[in-house]
């Protein structure tokens, strides 16, 4: 794959090639066109570890979208697309599937969460070089219920403020992710149904993304 950098922003095709854009990249990408067909990839025998690779994929990229969804009031603070990112994250948790063969291996976070702890949004300013000290949190499955704590922040200290800003404030979201796992149709959840990632619904609210007030960032 190369990388087209052009005076102009075109994108598109040309003859054998595909120029688009990537979000987090400040020049467009340069894609030859062929390779097999979906056809060949469904039937031939030749392509059945790419079928398996392909059926553990769509599972990683549904809890994937389970996550991007419980993100999304976050958003706009991303400088890069999270969603390869995140989808590579889930590969180490389906991998501890010893059980289920390759290609119908389950992918349960709720096994493993702590395996997400570290993720950024941001790699130009990652959250661990604005605020310098670990943050707590409680969360009960249970009740539905979670609380963060922030430290005590002291600018110049344990608080950087990227940029030239005056005024700060954060949000915590909450989400429920749902084990996926594999069904001839497609992966499900533990039910055996499709995710319809019904917390969506709360988005307008403050329920899964409680915020504080804007605080000024010079204030000690």
């Amino acid at each position: 794959m190369g990388k087209f950098n052009p005076n102009s922003t075109f994108t598109g095709s040309v003859g054998n090639l595909s120029i688009y854009n990537v979000r987090g990249l400040d020049k467009p990408v340069v894609r030859t066109k062929g390779g097999p067909t979906k056809r060949q990839i469904k039937t031939k025998p030749s392509f059945a570890a790419t079928r398996r690779n392909n059926s553990e994929f769509g599972g990683r990229a549904k809890i994937t979208r389970q996550v991007m969804d419980a993100l999304r009031p976050l958003k706009y603070l991303g400088d890069y697309n999270i969603a390869g990112p995140l989808n590579s994250l889930f590969i180490p948790i389906q991998a501890l599937d010893t059980e289920s063969e390759h290609g119908q291996r389950s992918i349960e976070l709720s096994k493993n969460p702590g395996l997400m702890q570290g993720f950024n949004l941001n790699r130009r300013t990652p959250f661990n070089t604005i605020i310098a000290n670990p943050l707590e949190y409680t969360l009960s499955k249970e009740t539905l219920m979670g609380a963060v704590t922030i430290p005590a922040l002291i600018p110049g200290v344990n608080f950087f403020v990227p940029g030239n800003y005056s005024w700060y404030k954060f949000i915590a979201v909450f989400g429920i992710i749902q084990d996926m796992f594999y069904d001839p149709k497609g992966y499900v959840n533990k039910a055996g149904k499709e995710v319809r990632w019904s917390f969506c619904k709360f988005r307008e609210t403050d329920h899964n993304h409680p915020h504080s007030p804007y605080l000024p960032a010079l204030h000690r």
